[in-house]
């Protein structure tokens, strides 16, 4: 192939267009492979939710969970519709991982009131819960100035970091946790360390009423990948079936789960997945093959057929068109060429009428029809000549074409 055809042949709209497409498809798949490897299916904020199988997500334990203990499920509504811990099969423990999302005073409160009638209360988290003032709500004043109100403090705790990394360190004891620690005031009796070493205490307890809140301050204490290097499972296990009935809920309306979303932010949360972005390579590759050689799927839209007229109206219109403009040779010339047609498709053959071979074969099958053909030639000829024909030849004229071509029939 000569230099040539290759430059048109590399210059043709297929060839750019599966070039294009091929790149793209490299460049897509790539960045799914490197999404894949990472692992992170919650690659924005990294929650540690149990609906996550990531890194950073709490999908294991709550499995874990479901399988030792009597009953294990996710909570996605406000803390003021949990159902009070003493009454029957209701569960007394409460899950919270990591809280994304504000506590405001009402559901603050709401907490504590569940806590003292009995309920328990794991808070895994190395910030402060952050309460607002939710509709109508009055916020109390913080504790000290410059300080906004939340949670563990209003409960006299305070997350105290070692140093300024947030990697786990060594076991201490039976949990591994971040470089995290709690303190308290010293002259609180409801106060009472779980997990210490030394005299740091990294695991602690606060009584409120018949219930109680236990902090761990380590908000991936109990992610997916904490869990595969250490024993921290079995810990938070033993915790919740050595209190009240043994029943768990961990808490997703903190996490953003508990909120409606519109088909548009669910639409868009969808394609920056990988099998978002698989969609979105389709209906790219799909515009650029509809609109970039314009072409079009399937076959193309036919136009709806004429309507059909009757032959004799068609006859009956196209004589009086002739009979107004007096013009019999374009008349005659017309019937000619119909009646070559007539035969062309009834006999399968390119007959011309006014060759030698059509009037030896009429002679060899209707030796009758002979003179009715000579006659019909033989004026043809003349009318197309210029000789003027009278309507009585005219009228003798189609008949002989009616004879012949009812005579010119297959064998």
């Amino acid at each position: 192939m000569s230099r040539t055809a290759i430059g048109r042949r590399l210059r043709d709209a297929n060839v750019l267009l599966a070039t294009l497409s091929i790149g793209l498809c490299l460049v897509l798949l790539y960045t799914l492979t490197t999404l894949s490897g990472k692992g992170m299916t919650d690659v924005r904020r990294q929650r540690p939710s149990s609906f996550f199988t990531d890194a950073t997500g709490t999908r294991a334990i709550y499995v874990i969970l479901q399988q030792l203990l009597p009953a294990a499920a996710q909570w996605r509504r406000p803390p003021a519709l949990l159902q009070p811990p003493d009454a029957p099969e209701a569960p007394t423990t409460l899950l919270v991982f990591g809280p994304q999302q504000p506590l405001s005073v009402s559901w603050a409160q709401a907490l504590d009131d569940w806590m003292a009638r009995g309920g328990q209360v794991v808070l895994a988290t190395h910030h402060d819960w952050r309460i607002t003032a939710g509709a109508g709500e009055a916020m109390p004043r913080p504790s000290g100035p410059g300080q906004e109100q939340a949670y563990l403090q209003r409960h006299g705790f305070t997350i105290v970091a070692d140093d300024g990394s947030e990697e786990p360190g060594e076991a201490a004891g039976p949990l591994v946790l971040g470089p995290y620690r709690l303190t308290w005031e010293t002259d609180s009796p409801a106060h009472e360390a779980l997990v210490s070493v030394g005299e740091q205490v990294l695991v602690a307890s606060k009584h409120l009423g018949q219930g109680r809140l236990v902090v761990v301050p380590d908000a991936h204490a109990f992610a997916n990948q904490r869990l595969r290097d250490s024993r921290n499972a079995v810990w938070l296990v033993t915790l919740c079936a050595t209190w009240g009935n043994g029943r768990v809920l961990i808490d997703e309306f903190h996490h953003g789960f508990g909120h409606r979303r519109g088909f548009f932010v669910l639409l868009a949360q969808f394609l920056r997945t990988p099998w978002g972005w698989v969609i979105l390579q389709g209906l790219l590759a799909g515009g650029l093959y509809l609109y970039g050689p314009l072409r079009r799927f399937g076959r193309p839209v036919e136009s709806p057929p004429l309507p059909r007229r009757s032959l004799l109206d068609m006859a009956e219109a196209r004589g009086g068109l002739f009979a107004a403009a007096q013009a019999k040779q374009l008349a005659v010339e017309c019937m000619h060429q119909h009646l070559e047609a007539r035969i062309r498709n009834s006999t399968g053959d390119a007959l011309r009428l006014h060759a030698m071979a059509t009037r030896e074969r009429l002679a060899s099958k209707a030796p009758k029809l002979l003179q009715d053909f000579d006659r019909y030639m033989s004026g043809v000829q003349q009318t197309l000549r210029g000789t003027p024909i009278s309507n009585r030849d005219f009228l003798h004229l189609g008949q002989l074409a009616t004879r012949l071509g009812k005579e010119f029939r297959a064998p």
